[in-house]
């Protein structure tokens, strides 16, 4: 199987003040050996307890073992493009960034992962000159 430059995948999740997350798939998946959807890592992270976050570790782990093995055979790299739109002043929203989905980011070094963050609500989005 050869592999593309870059998975053209798009996952929106939102978060409706932490009672649901919701996971839309806008395009098709392309199933790359050793790569675990984001969302599932995701939906493990807002999870609570010890044997969830063990299971979530576990799961990283050998992720990551069958990622860098493939990496070593293909030079490509293989990109999940995730967008995250967020109640801007929802407390759990910023509890599940802050305690769970930067966490869960920093572990994977943020390689392979385009993480788009985009405030809703009252926020407003300007840029900086």
């Amino acid at each position: 199987m050869k592999y593309p430059h870059a998975l053209e995948t798009f996952f929106v999740i939102i978060l409706w003040k932490m009672r649901r997350i919701r996971c839309y798939r806008l395009q098709n998946l392309f199933v790359v050996s050793g790569i675990v959807s984001i969302c599932f890592l995701l939906y493990l992270a807002t999870t609570s307890g010890d044997h969830t976050q063990e299971v979530l570790r576990k799961q990283i782990k050998v992720t990551s073992k069958h990622r860098r093995s493939s990496e070593s055979e293909h030079s490509n790299h293989i990109y999940v493009n995730v967008t995250v739109f967020y109640e801007t002043f929802c407390p759990a929203c910023k509890s599940f960034i802050t305690k769970q989905m930067y966490p869960t980011y920093k572990y994977l070094n943020g390689s392979h992962i385009n993480l788009d963050l985009v405030p809703f609500g009252w926020a407003k989005v300007s840029t900086l000159i």
